[in-house]
């Protein structure tokens, strides 16, 4: 049995639980249907809108569901309303979790490979990222993924620059 099907055969006792809703769609935004996973947290959202971890995996989605399909006429609008309300969770609980960083920087990164083409709109795209997740490296010092993304960050700033001056 597949944790989809797991959550299927729980539904029925937990379905008026924010927290089951959010699990499910964080699943399917890692692993499954796009589609299901924005109503599944839509379902959190509704039931458990307050709580950051929701907007932080609706967030999520919404940067996913424009990496997913960047020639969508709406693609660019779904990564904007991600990266605001990501900017509203990190401003109001970016103390308590470096996981809204982390999401906003990967996501951002992910976005900038597939829906960005020009090397100087990317670089200064990415340079932002970078500077969100310098934030939140302040924030949780020592955060091995904020490391490692910012890492990855730094390194593709430098490549669109190299590739600039070739």
């Amino acid at each position: 049995m597949g944790a989809g099907d797991l959550y299927a055969r729980i539904e029925p006792v937990l379905s008026t639980e924010y927290h089951y809703w959010l699990q499910r769609g964080s699943l399917e935004v890692e692993t499954g249907d796009i589609r299901k996973a924005e109503n599944f947290l839509g379902a959190a959202r509704s039931l458990g809108g307050e709580d950051y971890r929701v907007g932080t995996a609706y967030s999520y989605m919404l940067m996913r569901k424009a990496w997913e399909a960047p020639k969508d006429l709406h693609a660019e609008e779904y990564l904007q309303e991600g990266m605001k309300e990501l900017e509203q969770i990190i401003e109001d609980w970016g103390h308590k979790s470096h996981y809204p960083y982390h999401v906003l920087g990967s996501q951002g990164l992910a976005w900038a490979h597939r829906g960005i083409a020009r090397k100087e709109q990317r670089r200064e795209f990415i340079e932002g990222l970078e500077k969100v997740v310098e934030a939140g490296l302040v924030n949780h010092p020592g955060e091995e993924t904020l490391t490692h993304l910012r890492d990855s960050l730094k390194k593709e700033i430098l490549l669109t620059a190299v590739a600039d001056k070739s």
